[in-house]
């Protein structure tokens, strides 16, 4: 079983996240719990940002959680899109609250979940956790989360299981895509990254 208490960004590098979908496992029972998108400029609420308004039918709204998540609509990616910033500190903003997070990340009778990120990295925290996305920062049975360390190496977590993607790290001025997707048939997860172009498998 797969259980946690909070989603959320807890943030310890500065970088730029874009967009981030979180679903289904599978297009025929697929269901969309959130889609966030700064290329819709007026899904962003305030500056500092209050609120990133979900572009699904869920509703799962992203809210203000620690410090300050700025966003202008200013280009920042190669592509022309903006993106939030998190600055330089552990600022956050929080997906799911605890009983909605709950509700999805809790397999026991679920098919599977995807998760995808959109981010630049505009620089990397030295001897700290440098948390993309995720519940807890602390390891433990119903941990998960996308994270980089402090040298760039791309790492994903469920449960008591790590994989690190091998060979390319994440540099500051990156721009790099994150795929996260568990299959509750085969107990099995698949991470892949866009400098890497190749996926790491665990089972949990």
């Amino acid at each position: 079983m797969i259980r946690t208490h909070i989603f959320s960004f807890p943030r310890r590098i500065r970088l730029f996240v874009a967009f981030v979908f979180c679903g289904g496992l599978f297009s025929a029972q697929a269901a969309e719990l959130q889609s966030l998108d700064a290329s819709i400029s007026s899904s962003v609420l305030g500056n500092p940002v209050t609120q990133w308004t979900d572009q699904s039918a869920s509703g799962n709204h992203a809210l203000a959680q620690i410090g300050n998540v700025s966003f202008t609509g200013a280009p920042v990616f190669e592509s022309g899109l903006p993106g939030l910033d998190f600055g330089p500190d552990r600022n956050s903003l929080e997906l799911f609250s605890s009983a909605e997070s709950d509700a999805w990340l809790d397999q026991t009778n679920g098919n599977g979940f995807c998760v995808f990120v959109a981010l630049k990295v505009r620089s990397l925290g030295e001897n700290i956790i440098n948390d993309i996305l995720g519940n807890t920062s602390g390891q433990n049975s119903g941990f998960f989360a996308l994270r980089l360390t402090n040298n760039g190496s791309i790492r994903a977590f469920l449960g008591s299981q790590v994989v690190t993607q091998g060979g390319v790290r994440a540099m500051p001025g990156d721009s790099i895509i994150l795929s996260f997707r568990y299959d509750r048939s085969t107990s099995e997860f698949r991470f892949w990254d866009s400098k890497n172009t190749s996926a790491a498998f665990a089972a949990v």
